[in-house]
């Protein structure tokens, strides 16, 4: 079965199977950008619900293409959505229309500015050589994992700020202290572009050793 075919036939097959159980679900095909990964997924969730679980349709078919049974892999999609959206992270919907409760699960998270160029034309950044800084609201975190959500300009447009606004709370600018008032401020890259890490120099570097000097070599 060709990949078309095959996606609409599995999801309307997914749909019957999760309904089995007397549940409504609304399951659809969607476009999902993530910082380093672009894919086709199935977006699977309760009727009345807002959030909801994505799945890799491309993984999926893959499976399917590798001589996996249609029906297994039917069930087994079916279950994982399932757990998924059993296991998901309990937050407050309200909570997160509320930038000032959402401002204290503010984290970064440095990606690839080359991989994610189309992504970061949606969402606030700032770039650091070819690399980009993005934001995050962590709203749960354990050993299996953390569940977030990426700041987008929408979100930011709902939320009534700006990027220097969301550059402008803790962890990035602590309310404790004027960083300005420090007497060693003018070695900072924030006063003096010459101060800043030039993070290629640091990275490159070629050890020149001298004839008859000593020295350990570690592998790594």
């Amino acid at each position: 079965m060709e990949y078309e075919k095959f996606k609409e036939q599995f999801v309307e097959d997914l749909k019957e199977r999760l309904e089995a159980g007397g549940e409504k679900f609304s399951v659809d095909l969607n476009a999902v950008q993530k910082m380093n990964q672009n894919y086709e997924a199935v977006t699977v969730k309760p009727e009345d619900a807002i959030i909801g679980v994505n799945l890799n349709m491309t993984e999926i078919y893959e499976r399917y293409d590798r001589g996996m049974s249609y029906d297994t892999l039917v069930r087994e999609v079916a279950d994982k959505a399932d757990r998924a959206l059993h296991d998901r992270p309990d937050f407050n919907l309200e909570a997160l229309q509320d930038y000032d409760q959402m401002k204290e699960k503010l984290s970064m998270e440095v990606v690839s500015a080359e991989r994610n160029a189309d992504l970061l034309e949606k969402v606030p950044h700032k770039d650091m050589e070819d690399m980009a800084v993005v934001y995050r609201f962590v709203l749960d975190s354990d050993s299996e994992g953390r569940g977030s959500i990426l700041v987008t300009n929408q979100l930011m447009d709902n939320y009534g700020i700006t990027a220097d606004q969301l550059r402008g709370v803790r962890p990035f600018l602590s309310d404790k202290y004027d960083v300005t008032q420090h007497p060693l401020y003018k070695e900072t890259g924030e006063y003096d572009d010459r101060n800043k890490l030039d993070i290629q120099r640091f990275v490159h570097q070629t050890l020149k050793v001298k004839s008859g000097e000593m020295f350990d070599v570690v592998r790594i």
